[in-house]
């Protein structure tokens, strides 16, 4: 069984862990010192700790008694066991460490996106958690190969259009400095509202948001975190 989870990860650091283990008081030991708890938790097989280069969008496959696929397996590194987990709740939550044991409702209201919950069968699992490094320009040669020529020099135009865009914003907020909102500046202004006005239209049209669909599913293959999840029998 393959499951997959997105958060926007604040941090590099995240984990994975059942909420309903988490020992009384976690959440004032998370203040006083959040490694020492994580350390404790791993140690009694109930947090898997999954450190990521950078602080972005982190996608996560999770198998399930179901091997990780070669394709993936080939660019796996920081490989990680925890050799007994436990799933007591038929749920496990991803997270970055900034909001792992956040207890704030409104705070998680507010950021839905810091944390996933995944269900999974209760049970004990051995776990092995790895990171993805590709090739440069690997995950970009998935695209260009799977899209029409048409389509990827259209998705390439249509996001020129806006870094072209942002360096003209730019220019124009320097020259507006410079020429002390002029008549010279107005018409420099004008031409930038076309100019985004243009961009926006691109970027609306359906073609674009078809081509941008077609390219989030190629890049959904492709995740920053891995972890395998194998059934050990229980005592």
């Amino acid at each position: 069984m393959k499951l997959v989870a997105q958060i926007d990860a604040y941090s590099c650091a995240t984990g994975l862990f059942d909420p309903d283990l988490l020992p009384a008081g976690f959440h004032q030991r998370s203040r006083d010192d959040c490694m020492a708890l994580i350390q404790d938790l791993a140690a009694q097989g109930q947090f898997v700790y999954c450190e990521t280069e950078f602080e972005d969008i982190s996608l996560l496959h999770l198998y399930v008694n179901e091997a990780v696929p070669e394709e993936l397996l080939r660019y796996c590194i920081d490989v990680a066991d925890v050799e007994a987990f436990t799933v007591s709740s038929g749920r496990i939550w991803f997270s970055d460490l900034m909001s792992a044991f956040h207890q704030d409702p409104k705070f998680l209201i507010k950021n839905p996106e810091m944390r996933a919950e995944i269900e999974i069968p209760a049970g004990i699992y051995k776990v092995r958690s790895m990171r993805t490094e590709y090739p440069e320009e690997y995950i970009d040669d998935q695209i260009k190969n799977t899209l029409s020529q048409e389509e990827y020099r259209s998705y390439q135009q249509t996001e020129g259009l806006v870094a072209k865009g942002c360096f003209l914003f730019v220019a124009i907020a320097v020259a507006l400095w410079w020429l002390a909102f002029s008549i010279q500046s107005l018409l420099l202004v004008s031409l930038l509202l076309v100019y985004w006005g243009f961009a926006r239209k691109r970027l609306g049209s359906s073609k674009h948001r078809m081509i941008k669909e077609k390219i989030m599913a190629i890049e959904s293959n492709y995740p920053l975190l891995i972890a395998e999840f194998r059934s050990l029998p229980i005592q």
